[in-house]
């Protein structure tokens, strides 16, 4: 299938981030200079970008405001982390109707002090409660410093807040290791993955240093200081230009009293001078008994027997 080149928006960005919305909009947020949103598609009512002064607010010296977290709560409203500062915005009033306490560590954990974040799942069965992680980035000033070769280590810090709660607040809690640059994804059981990034530097123009090989798991209902499981190392370092997603279920073959599940990935080659390659990142959430994820490459046999895959495409 061929891409489709969409019209050009309202404003030119880099660095933004894009939100799909319940109505299947799109909202752009931020970028580079651009201190406002906009949605796709367009409407006659909204044809231009809507100012964000919180966007302005939080950009420092080395910007640390882009590429924006951006996850859309119950209540509709859309939770925006950028720098240290969070808000929930009503998207379709354009106002900011709360703001969040700054998360406790003065670390920045937006492009190019680049964390990662998720909002964890929410239980239909329980009274509604929205809690966003936010996990790594870097000190104050380590984009400037890592410019003229000075590589500080990383945030080992990981924040989350119950946005729905009346005096929210953040509680703080330590990575086995730390990470700029990093990736999060949930698994079926609620359970996070957080994978690849590098211990030194930050992000942008081959300013990190020394990669994470070890993805971890983050268990939000385990016990405190103990959440966190190191898995096997990858075979490969991957610090810019990753994703990780679950790779879709497509097919089901029965054996006995079992289900096999059968997962598919697309082929991807090789693009200018940058590596593309792929990884399965097997996570046992299924069968009991197993502690620790494994690595595999797209060509090692594999037991499927109630094992999910996680696939990781790098660039």
């Amino acid at each position: 299938m061929e891409g489709q080149e969409l019209p050009l928006g309202a404003e030119q960005r880099w660095y933004a981030t894009n939100q799909r919305l319940p109505d299947g909009r799109i909202i752009i947020i931020g970028g580079r200079r651009q201190f406002n949103y906009e949605f796709y598609p367009r409407n006659s009512e909204s044809s231009s970008s809507f100012w964000l002064e919180f966007l302005r607010e939080t950009r420092d010296d080395d910007e640390n405001n882009l590429y924006p977290f951006v996850h859309l709560l119950p209540d509709g409203n859309l939770f925006i982390f950028a720098n240290t500062r969070a808000i929930s915005l009503d998207y379709k009033h354009n106002r900011v109707v709360r703001e969040f306490p700054s998360i406790t560590i003065d670390d920045p954990r937006n492009y190019p002090s680049s964390g990662s974040s998720v909002l964890l799942p929410i239980d239909e069965n329980e009274p509604i409660e929205a809690e966003v992680m936010v996990c790594g980035g870097a000190p104050r000033g380590a984009f400037s410093r890592a410019k003229q070769g000075i590589f500080d280590a990383t945030s080992h810090s990981c924040g989350c807040i119950k946005v729905t709660d009346e005096n929210p607040s953040w509680a703080m809690e330590d990575m086995p290791m730390p990470r700029v640059i990093s990736d999060m994804i949930l698994l079926p059981t609620g359970d996070v993955v957080i994978i690849n990034g590098a211990g030194s530097g930050t992000a942008g123009w081959e300013i990190g240093q020394n990669p994470v090989t070890r993805p971890v798991i983050y268990k939000p209902h385990g016990v405190e200081d103990i959440r966190f499981s190191v898995m096997s190392p990858a075979t490969r370092p991957r610090i810019m230009v990753e994703k990780l997603f679950l790779a879709p279920k497509i097919g089901r073959k029965q054996r006995g009293n079992e289900v096999l599940v059968e997962n598919a990935m697309a082929e991807l080659g090789r693009l200018l001078m940058y590596e593309a390659s792929r990884d399965w990142l097997i996570v046992p959430i299924l069968r009991a008994g197993l502690s620790l994820a494994e690595h595999a490459s797209s060509t090692d046999m594999v037991n499927w027997d109630h094992w999910w895959r996680t696939l990781l495409w790098s660039m």
